[in-house]
Formats: structure tokens, sequence, C-alpha cells
């Protein structure tokens, strides 16, 4: 039910109402991240944020699971499809 609905404003309005919830990103894909998606997409005020993940090759979800813990998050929620190795 949160699809679409986890954006910058939703976690903005969100941690002005608390400061202690776990917010959660919208579905980041795994090569989106890998190539190129950074920080500037989430700010620390958002802390503690939870990073959903998702993908179907275990080594593309490897590499965007270590660089979201590098970003910073607080938890790597991975969702994935049919696993290819």
């Amino acid at each position: 039910p949160m699809v679409d609905v986890t954006d910058q404003h939703f976690r903005t309005l969100s941690r002005l109402l608390t400061s202690t919830t776990t917010l959660y990103t919208p579905m980041i894909v795994d090569e989106a991240l890998n190539r190129g998606c950074n920080n500037s997409l989430f700010h620390t005020r958002e802390q503690p944020l939870c990073i959903q993940l998702g993908g179907s090759n275990v080594a593309t979800m490897c590499k965007a699971a270590n660089k979201a813990q590098q970003m910073g998050f607080k938890e790597v929620n991975i969702n994935v499809g049919t696993i290819h190795t």
C-alpha cells in the first residue's frame, strides 16, 4: 500500500511528526543504485531510514546492498524476483 507514497515529501512530513520511527524509501532497483543513484536523493534528517532494494541478480543485489550500507541506511529491505546466478 506504500508504493508511490514514500517519496521525499512524505518522509519529510513523517519526520516532522516523529523523530524515531524508521522510514522507508520507495522501491529502488539495484541497478539504479549501482549506476549512480546517490545521497542527494536522501537526506540525513530522514534517518533512521531503510532502503527498499529490488532486483533479481545476486551479484548486482550484493553490490547495491553494500553501496546502500556505505550510504548510511539503517537497514536494507531486500525484495527479489526470480534469482539469476
